[in-house]
């Protein structure tokens, strides 16, 4: 069965990047692509089914996004609607201010890549978050 990904991102060329990160890394992914909090929120709505079964199997996000919201937003509302989601955060602010962000139990399951980052780092980053599930 194909991985469905969720990718939220609002620079064209990084999503260029990590599609094709994705996509060496697993050819029939399905990727759906989001710019902004409101319409990640709208593909999670329109994606979730009543069989309460998690909608994505992985969710990439930048932290700064269009509009109101970020992906750190997005990851709280999701780390308690869908906890076994696996989420990782791309963005150029270090670690320790993502970790500064969340709480005690989101730091245990933090996925960070730091841009700007190795096509290889991300394949491998993706490869690694996907094979444990």
């Amino acid at each position: 069965m194909p991985k469905k990904i969720l990718v939220v991102e609002d620079d064209r060329s990084m999503t260029v990047l990590l599609g094709k990160a994705i996509l060496d890394v697993f050819s029939d992914a399905e990727i759906q692509w989001a710019s902004s909090l409101e319409q990640a929120v709208t593909q999670l709505i329109q994606n979730t089914d009543i069989s309460e079964k998690a909608p994505y199997d992985l969710i990439i996000a930048d932290i700064f996004l269009e509009g109101n919201g970020t992906g750190l937003d997005l990851w709280k509302v999701l780390s308690g609607t869908y906890p076994n989601i696996p989420f990782m955060v791309i963005s150029s602010i270090s670690k320790d201010q993502v970790l500064n962000a969340v709480s005690e139990e989101q730091k245990k399951s933090l996925v960070y890549l730091k841009k700007p980052f190795l096509f290889a780092q991300c394949k491998q980053s993706i490869r690694n978050i996907l094979l444990e599930k």
